[in-house]
């Protein structure tokens, strides 16, 4: 019998207590250090702001929104930079009580997780950001409008959006999960993938700010990445010898 097996429920609680102990230990040291280089990450995040804008500054429009913003983009930071030793512990809690098949798919889909959530943080960052910011700050050729960028605004709107692309893109890895548990067939995916592509451009219109460059710039990654989903599932199906149409 597996050593897991064989743990009361008060052990596997004091793992669980101990496992988060440590994510919130992992999270906290990082933000420390955020905060004594908060100068630098600040800068950092909002590098391709400040670039977009061509020379014009971004404006603290009340007393409390430097130091307000400032804890912001270290928390977030500090989450950000946490995240794979989040998913270690995570991944050390629960893979004592999988099977070694389930170990081996954990292996591959956590650096796989990793990878996409890492591609689409750079996806905003280093392309899109820009272009939204352009966008945004655009009077449309009136004079007598002058866009006032707020640092608050702006700068928590670099990491939200580093954040928001990143999970966006594990779309295909939860496709892959769940054809893995066999509760949906990759044929079904792409029989309603009318249906989906409608749904996604909803949630990237709740998620991104109102203009139709994040939107896009979310949503359609997503379709692209959902198309992804149904290849890899087909070939996971014709892989495990599993035996389906496929529609188009």
């Amino acid at each position: 019998m597996p050593q897991d097996e064989r743990r009361t429920l008060g052990e596997h609680l004091d793992e669980l207590r101990y496992r988060i102990f440590l994510c919130l230990g992992g999270v906290l040291l990082v933000l420390i250090i955020c905060i004594v280089f908060v100068n630098p990450v600040t800068e950092f995040w909002t590098r391709p702001i400040r670039k977009a804008l061509e020379g014009k500054e971004l404006l603290a429009l009340d007393a409390s929104e430097i130091i307000v913003t400032d804890l912001e983009i270290c928390l977030m930071t500090a989450v950000l930079l946490a995240v794979p030793f989040i998913v270690y512990q995570m991944w050390c809690f629960v893979s004592a009580g999988l099977k070694p098949n389930e170990r081996r798919l954990g292996r591959i889909f956590i650096p796989l997780s990793l990878l996409l959530f890492a591609a689409g943080a750079l996806t905003w960052y280093g392309f899109l950001q820009g272009i939204a910011v352009k966008f945004l700050t655009n009077s449309r050729g009136r004079s007598w409008l002058v866009p006032m960028p707020s640092y608050g605004n702006f700068a928590a709107f670099s990491i939200k959006m580093v954040l928001m692309m990143g999970l966006a893109f594990q779309l295909p890895l939860i496709m892959m999960i769940v054809e893995k548990l066999h509760i949906v067939r990759p044929e079904q995916f792409a029989r309603y993938r009318r249906h989906a592509v409608l749904a996604i451009f909803v949630v990237a219109m709740i998620l991104t700010p109102p203009d139709v460059i994040s939107q896009c710039g979310m949503a359609i990654p997503m379709v692209v990445l959902y198309e992804l989903g149904i290849w890899l599932g087909r070939i996971s199906f014709i892989a495990g010898g599993h035996k389906g149409e496929t529609a188009s």
